[in-house]
């Protein structure tokens, strides 16, 4: 007999959970060097995974009290963002479906200190994000982003050259009286000044006041 429509939602919601539950387990325990490798261990349930239930399993695996390396959690995020990029025609739309993956693995890795990690993950994403999403998060996002990401966000878009972007997200830190780095200040300020494409203008906003936000 047909069960009801009305408990299909509901049903599906507990599917999801499940997985959510299983797979984070599965994370957790490829912490574990005598585990399987966790590409095998995530075989079977990559076809039933998508963007949106990602950062759910992220976060359960970083909030659980057996987690300690990130290492497994990195690697599911790259294992399955690969596997969407390769059957999106569109990377726009795949940095929108995995902003909240990056966002729910970003905390882990800095409460761990993880910088390196944290900065490769920013500037493998941040050409993608066409639509400035994540620029827009580090701006106006609630919870206000932690000051090592903010931090690490200066350097990253210093990096790749996108030095407007870059200042507006110093600019708000110091507005927030979060104190950037020395290293990322001088960073960003030694870079604005060598850029031809930098006006005077934007330099004397950097110094003393706001830059306006995109």
């Amino acid at each position: 007999m047909e069960k009801p429509p009305s408990l299909r939602p509901r049903e599906g919601q507990r599917a999801a959970d499940d997985l959510i539950k299983t797979v984070s387990s599965v994370l957790l325990a490829a912490q574990s060097p005598s585990g399987p490798p966790l590409d095998e261990a995530l075989a079977r349930f990559l076809p039933r995974l998508s963007p949106s239930l990602a950062a759910p399993i992220l976060s359960a695996a970083a909030a659980s009290p057996s987690f300690s390396s990130p290492g497994p959690l990195l690697s599911f995020y790259h294992l399955l963002r690969r596997s969407i990029l390769s059957t999106s025609g569109d990377s726009s739309v795949a940095a929108e479906e995995f902003l909240p993956s990056l966002l729910a693995l970003l905390p882990p890795l800095l409460r761990l200190k993880k910088f390196v990690d944290v900065k490769s993950l920013l500037l493998s994403f941040i050409p993608l994000d066409r639509r400035r999403l994540l620029h827009r998060h580090l701006l106006h996002g609630r919870p206000q982003p932690s000051k090592s990401l903010l931090d690490t966000a200066v350097a990253s878009y210093a990096h790749l050259r996108q030095y407007h972007l870059a200042a507006q997200v110093f600019q708000s830190m110091r507005r927030r009286r979060l104190r950037p780095s020395l290293l990322t200040s001088n960073s960003l300020l030694s870079s604005l000044v060598r850029s031809p494409t930098i006006s005077d203008e934007l330099l004397n906003k950097l110094r003393y006041g706001p830059i306006d936000a995109a």
